[in-house]
C-alpha cells in the first residue's frame, strides 16, 4: 500500500513499526483515520469561525467589547467553546473505539485513547489555524472562506509529506499528526504531548495577535478602493441565492476536485491488489462481489456525497443563524409571507445539494474517463454513482429544514443523521457490519450501474418523500412562532402567538 503513490496522497502511509503483519488497527487509522481526521478538521473551523470573526458582521461582535471585557476575551471565548467540542468529540471516538475493541481485539484501548487525543487536538489545531487566517481579511463574510482554504493547504502540505517520505513535514499539518503519533503501532505518547504544546502555543499566537485588531476588521490596514459593482436583485428569491452564492461556489469547486482527484485512483486498484496479499485481501472482503474498479468508484461516490451533505446542512442552518441575527425580520419586514423565508432557504438547500451534485458528477466522469482501462463503462458507473447521492443529501438536508422550523432551540441535531450515516457507511465494509445495518444509511442506497433495476429507485423515491414532507411542515409549522429573541434577552427564544 505504501508503494502506491495514489493511496498514499489519499490516505497517507499506513503504519509498519510493528514489524508483523498490518492488524485491523492499523488499517483502520490508515482509511477511516484520514477521514475522521478531515471531518473532525471541519467540525472544528465551523465552530471557530461561527463563534470568532463571523458574529463582528451583526451587532453581536460588540457585546464583549461593550461590558467591559478585555481583548483577550474576544477570541478566548471561542476558544474555550473549540477546547469544550474538540474534548467532547475525543471523547466520542474513545467509546466508539473502547466498544470495537470488545469485537476486534486489534484496536487496543491505548491505542484508541492516543487516536482519539489526536482527532481532538486536530479539530482544536485547525480551527485555531483557521482564527489566524480569518485576521488576514478585513471582510468578514469571507473567513469561511479562508477556513476552507486552510483545510485544502493542510491536505496538501500532508499529502506531499507522504509521497515524498518527508516525516517532519506532518509536524506542520494537523491533518499529519495520525502519522506522527501511529496510534496503534509505536503509539508516541511524546509526540502527542509535543503536539499538544504546539497546539496550546498556536491559540495563545491568535489571542496575541487577535488583541491588536480593532473589531470588524482584520489585521491588513483597510484599502480604499472602487465601491462594488451594485447588484440587481428583483425577488427574494435572487437575494437569497446571492447570500448563499460565495459558499456554494466554494462547494462546487471541492466536489469538482475532490471527485475528480478520488477517481484517478480507480485505474491503479488492480495494480494496487497484486502489490501486497493484505491489500488484496482486505479490498476483497470489502467488495466479494463486485469488480473492483466498478466497487472502488462507487465507493469514493458515496465520501464525496457524504462531504458535500456537509455543504448541504450547512446552508439549511444559515436559516437559524439568521433569524437569531434578526435578518429574517428584516426581509419579512418587505411585506412577504412569514413563510416565504424558510421557503427560500429550503430552495437554496436543494440548489446547493444539486449544484454540489453536478460538480461531482463533473469531476468523477472526468477523472474515470482519464484512468480507468475501460473508460465507457467507469463513466456510467461514476455518473450513476454521483448522481444518486442527491438524494440521500436531499433527505438529511430536509430532516435540517424541518428541524430549524420546529424545533430551532434543537438545530444542532441536524447534524446527528449525517454522522450516523457517515459512520455506518465508511467504516461499515471495514468491519464487516451486517447488510440491513448498512442499509440503514441513506447513503448505502448507491445505485449499481450493472444492476439497474426498478427496486433500486424505491430507496431514492423514499429519499425524495421525506424531504418533501419535512419541508412542507417545517413551511408551515413556521407561521404559528414568532420571531427569535436575541440571544442575550434572556430564557426561551420562540413564543407561541
Amino acid at each position: 500500500m505504501n508503494g502506491n503513490l495514489g493511496t498514499v496522497a489519499m490516505y497517507g502511509r499506513i503504519s509498519t513499526s510493528s514489524g508483523h503483519d498490518t492488524t485491523l488497527g492499523q488499517l483502520f487509522a490508515w482509511e477511516g483515520g484520514m477521514w475522521i481526521m478531515i471531518l473532525s478538521a471541519l467540525f472544528g473551523i465551523r465552530r471557530m469561525l461561527r463563534n470568532f470573526r463571523r458574529p463582528e458582521a451583526t451587532s453581536l461582535g460588540e457585546l464583549v467589547p461593550s461590558t467591559g471585557q478585555p481583548r483577550a476575551h474576544r477570541a478566548g471565548a471561542p476558544l474555550t467553546l473549540l477546547t469544550a467540542c474538540a474534548s467532547v468529540l475525543a471523547a466520542g471516538y474513545f467509546i466508539i473505539l473502547a466498544a470495537l475493541h470488545a469485537k476486534y481485539s486489534e484496536i487496543s484501548i491505548p491505542g484508541a485513547a492516543i487516536f482519539a487525543a489526536s482527532t481532538g487536538l486536530n479539530a482544536f489545531g485547525t480551527g485555531t489555524l483557521a482564527g489566524l487566517a480569518s485576521n488576514l481579511t478585513n471582510d468578514t463574510l469571507k473567513v469561511k472562506r479562508l477556513g476552507l482554504l486552510t483545510l485544502g493547504v493542510g491536505f496538501m502540505v500532508r499529502a506531499l509529506a507522504d509521497t515524498q517520505q518527508w516525516e517532519w513535514q506532518n509536524w506542520f499539518a494537523p491533518l499529519g499528526w495520525l502519522n506522527v503519533v501511529d496510534p496503534f503501532g509505536e503509539g508516541s505518547i511524546g509526540n502527542l504531548t509535543v503536539i499538544a504544546i504546539a497546539v496550546v502555543g498556536s491559540s495563545g499566537a491568535l489571542v496575541g495577535v487577535d488583541k491588536q485588531r480593532q473589531c470588524g476588521a482584520g489585521m491588513p490596514p483597510a484599502r480604499v478602493g472602487k465601491p462594488a459593482r451594485a447588484h440587481r436583485l428583483p425577488t427574494p428569491l435572487h437575494t437569497r441565492l446571492y447570500l448563499d452564492r460565495g459558499s456554494r461556489f466554494t462547494w462546487n469547486i471541492v466536489a469538482a476536485c475532490l471527485g475528480l482527484f478520488l477517481a484517478l485512483l480507480s485505474g491503479s486498484m488492480q495494480e494496487l491488489m497484486t502489490q501486497d496479499e493484505t491489500t488484496g485481501k482486505l479490498f476483497r472482503d470489502m467488495f466479494p462481489a463486485e469488480e473492483l474498479e466498478t466497487a472502488f468508484l462507487t465507493y469514493t461516490s458515496e465520501f464525496v456525497g457524504l462531504l458535500l451533505a456537509i455543504a448541504t446542512v450547512g446552508t439549511a442552518l444559515n436559516y437559524r443563524h439568521e433569524e437569531k441575527t434578526h435578518l429574517v425580520e428584516v426581509q419579512r419586514a418587505a411585506g412577504i409571507k412569514r413563510s416565504t423565508p424558510m421557503v427560500l432557504a429550503t430552495i437554496s438547500t436543494i440548489w446547493t445539494a444539486l449544484s454540489c451534485t453536478l460538480a461531482a458528477v463533473a469531476g468523477t466522469t472526468a477523472g474515470a474517463a482519464i484512468a480507468s482501462q475501460h473508460p465507457a463503462t467507469a463513466r456510467k458507473v461514476a455518473v450513476i454513482a454521483s448522481a444518486s447521492q442527491l438524494f440521500p443529501m436531499l433527505a438529511i438536508g430536509g430532516i435540517a429544514i424541518l428541524i430549524q422550523g420546529s424545533a430551532p432551540k434543537l438545530s444542532a441535531l441536524s447534524w446527528v443523521p449525517l454522522l450516523y450515516c457517515g459512520t455506518i457507511s465508511l467504516f461499515g465494509p471495514l468491519l464487516k457490519l451486517p447488510e440491513w445495518l448498512s442499509k440503514t444509511s441513506a447513503f448505502g442506497h448507491t445505485i449499481n450501474y450493472t444492476s439497474v433495476t426498478a427496486s433500486a429507485f424505491v430507496p431514492q423515491a423514499i429519499m425524495v418523500a421525506i424531504a418533501v414532507v419535512a419541508a412542507t411542515l417545517a413551511s408551515s409549522r413556521v407561521p404559528a412562532r414568532r420571531f427569535a429573541r436575541h440571544p442575550t434577552a434572556g430564557r426561551g427564544y420562540w413564543k407561541h402567538d
